[in-house]
C-alpha cells in the first residue's frame, strides 16, 4: 500500500481531507499509519487522540540522535556518524524498521494505535528554536525514518503525512519518499496559485530526474449548488488537467466551531461520500518507483552539497546504487539528514 503526502495551500482542508479517507479506511478494515507534520500540529485533536496520549508520545524531531542509532548506529559504511542526514544513501547495512510490525522499535516508540489508526507526530517550531533553526528542521528525522521503512511502508498499511503548507515545503526531500502527493485545492485565487507552483515544481523534478512525478488534486469547500459545482471544478480543472480526481463540497458535518472534533463517515453527505470513496480508491492505486525515488534523493543530495562535502569516500558510490527497501535482509526481523538545498538541514545537534 502506498506513502501519501500532502500539499497545498494552509486552510484548505488537507488536514480534513487525511482524517477522511484515515476514517473511511479502517471502515474497509486496514490500519493507517498517520504523520502529522503540519506545523499546526491538530491532526491529533481532528482525529480525538486522548490529550494525555498525544502528550506522551515523543516527538520525531527531539529524538534525531536515538532515531539514527537505531537504523544507522552499527552502520561500518558510516564510521562517522556526524555524517549521516536524513536522505543518506542507503546501504547494504542500512536498518530497516517494519512499519507493520507492533513491537519494532520505531512504531512502537513514536506511534501511538488509536481507533484502528497508527499516529505520530514530529513536533513544531517552539520559541526557543527562534534564531537557531526552521521548521524544515522538524521533518528532517521525519524523512530519515521513512527512508528506513521496511518496503517503503510496511506490508499491509497505508501511510499519510499531513505536511507543512505552502510553496517551500516542496523544497524538503520529504516529498520524494511519496507514491503519490496530494493537494486540496479550493477554487479561490490564493489557493490555485498555490496550486499551479506545486504542479509547476513537479514538473520541473520530472524533467530534472526524467521520472513522472505522481500527483493527485482533489477540491475542497466546492458549490454544494450542481450548477456551482460543475463551475468550481472546470476551474479547478483548467489548472490541474486529469490530475483533478474530484471535489467536496461545503457540508454542514465538516463544521468544527467550537469543537475540533471531525465528522464521522456517516454523517457526512452523500455527494462527499461518494467523492471520498473515489479518491481512496485512487490514492490506493499510487505505487512505488524506487528509480525515482532514488534520482528525486540523488538530485537533493547532489544541490546540497552533501556527497562532495560530508559522504565518507567509501560510500559516495552509493549515490546511484540506492538498496531498495524491500530487497533489504537487514531489518529487526519481524518487528524491527537534511540533505536538501538548505544547509542547516545537517542535524549537527548536540
Amino acid at each position: 500500500m502506498p506513502m501519501i503526502i500532502s500539499g497545498g495551500a494552509g486552510a484548505d482542508g488537507k488536514t480534513t481531507i487525511i482524517e477522511l479517507l484515515a476514517k473511511y479506511s479502517v471502515l474497509q478494515g486496514t490500519e493507517p499509519l498517520l504523520v502529522d507534520a503540519n506545523p499546526d500540529q491538530n491532526l491529533a485533536n481532528f482525529l480525538g487522540v486522548p490529550e494525555n496520549l498525544e502528550t506522551a508520545l515523543p516527538k520525531i524531531c527531539e529524538h534525531w540522535e536515538r532515531l539514527r542509532d537505531l537504523l544507522e548506529g552499527d552502520n561500518p559504511d558510516y564510521p562517522f556518524k556526524g555524517h549521516i542526514v536524513d536522505v543518506s544513501p542507503l546501504t547494504p547495512h542500512s536498518v530497516r524498521w517494519n512499519a507493520s510490525a507492533p513491537d519494532d522499535p520505531v512504531l512502537s516508540e513514536f506511534s501511538v494505535p488509536h481507533k484502528g489508526m497508527r499516529f505520530m507526530h514530529t513536533g513544531t517550531y517552539e520559541a526557543e528554536d527562534i534564531g537557531a533553526g526552521c521548521l524544515h528542521d522538524k521533518i528532517g528525522p521525519l524523512t530519515f525514518i521513512l527512508n528506513h521503512m521496511q518496503d517503503g511502508n510496511g506490508a499491509d498499511r497505508l501511510t499519510m503525512v499531513d505536511n507543512a503548507h505552502g510553496r517551500d515545503a516542496f523544497g524538503t526531500p520529504l516529498y520524494a519518499l511519496g507514491d503519490a502527493i496530494l493537494i486540496v485545492a479550493r477554487p479561490e485565487k490564493k489557493s490555485v496559485d498555490i496550486l499551479r507552483d506545486y504542479l509547476a515544481m513537479a514538473g520541473q523534478v520530472e524533467k530534472d530526474i526524467g521520472f513522472p512525478i505522481p500527483v493527485i488534486v482533489v477540491g475542497n469547500r466546492l458549490s454544494s449548488d450542481p450548477e456551482g459545482f460543475q463551475e468550481d471544478m472546470e476551474y479547478l480543472r483548467g489548472v490541474a488537467g486529469d490530475k483533478l480526481v474530484t471535489g467536496f463540497v461545503e457540508d454542514r458535518a465538516f463544521n468544527r466551531r467550537r469543537s475540533n472534533k471531525g465528522p464521522d463517515i456517516h454523517e457526512i453527505n452523500h455527494k462527499n461520500l461518494a467523492a471520498l470513496e473515489k479518491l481512496h480508491e485512487k490514492v490506493l492505486t499510487a505505487s512505488r518507483d524506487y528509480n525515482r525515488r532514488r534520482e528525486w534523493i540523488a538530485l537533493c543530495l547532489d544541490r546540497s552539497g552533501y556527497l562532495d562535502k560530508l559522504v565518507d569516500p567509501s560510500v559516495r558510490g552509493q549515490k546511484s546504487d540506492f538498496v531498495p527497501l524491500d530487497q533489504s535482509t537487514h531489518g529487526h526481523g519481524g518487528g524491527h539528514t537534511c540533505g536538501s538545498v538548505c544547509n542547516h538541514h545537517r542535524h549537527e545537534h548536540s
